[in-house]
């Protein structure tokens, strides 16, 4: 019974939002669905018995790229897996439309073919329209800190947006996110011993003009001796690399840059 009344259902959506005549056929759609008040099927769908034609109006609205039915969605940083029951569970959760701009959108399971199936972002776990989702591929932060697993996945182009404009904000404390990752990999720990001690030796300048100084000399890259735990995304891929690695290098230049600003400011308060 239950089976019938999901395909009856999925039936009903699909007729409801149809242009006419097919729309304004309410007595096909009330014979379809015969129960009544806030169980029957059509109210779940959103028909009331009087909005055939804005259901249809609806139904074309979501072919025009113009149209939205919500606001753009933002996105944000997420360093553990979305929880997700899978694809139709998901579209049951975001109302049958596009997480992106709103649209209606229907899956595989949906009669007649009458939209493309949904998109799944690999970064969010929600669905998206084929506007919003156009397979983009790019490094996904939560599957690199909690598996150290590289591969691009594919996510929607708001997703793909965002992680393109972070990848190089040292933004990931992989020590609060996930502190095991240091002792799986071990390139990552020896970079982190590294920091620390580089770290220590900056605290001596700490309040001096010459932390001012050394600061704007590493410009982007102060951050290397400012903390120990923040890594940005392109750090953990240059990593990755393993002897193709850039990171190693770069922390040698700032330790010289450092030892030659410790060695200034010791020799000038000695003067």
């Amino acid at each position: 019974i239950e089976e019938r009344r999901e395909l009856l259902q999925e039936c009903l959506r699909v007729v409801a939002g149809s242009p006419p005549p097919l729309c304004t056929a309410e007595p096909l759609l009330r014979f379809l669905s015969p129960e009544a008040g806030e169980h029957g099927i059509l109210e779940e769908i959103g028909f009331n018995g009087s909005n055939q034609n804005q259901m249809a109006m609806d139904y074309c609205l979501e072919g025009d790229p113009s149209h939205s039915n919500g606001p753009a969605e933002s996105v944000r940083l997420i360093v553990e897996e979305p929880l997700s029951g899978g694809a139709l569970e998901q579209l049951q959760i975001q109302h049958g439309r596009c997480s992106g701009c709103g649209t209606r959108v229907r899956g595989t399971a949906w009669p007649f073919g009458m939209k493309p199936q949904p998109h799944l972002c690999e970064y969010t776990k929600k669905l998206y329209c084929t506007r919003c989702h156009t397979n983009l591929r790019i490094v996904i932060p939560w599957k690199v800190l909690q598996s150290w697993d590289f591969k691009p996945g594919k996510v929607s182009n708001v997703a793909h947006e965002y992680l393109s404009s972070i990848f190089d904000q040292p933004i990931l404390c992989v020590s609060a996110i996930n502190p095991h990752l240091y002792l799986k990999v071990q390139s990552l720990r020896k970079l982190r011993e590294q920091r620390i001690h580089l770290h220590k030796r900056f605290l001596q300048l700490s309040g001096t003009k010459w932390e001012e100084q050394l600061l704007r000399q590493l410009g982007a890259k102060s951050y290397l001796v400012e903390n120990t735990e923040f890594w940005s995304l392109k750090d953990l891929v240059d990593i990755s690399s393993g002897a193709f690695s850039t990171l190693p290098a770069s922390l040698e230049q700032v330790a010289t840059t450092l030892q030659q600003t410790v060695w200034d400011f010791t020799v000038n308060n000695f003067k």
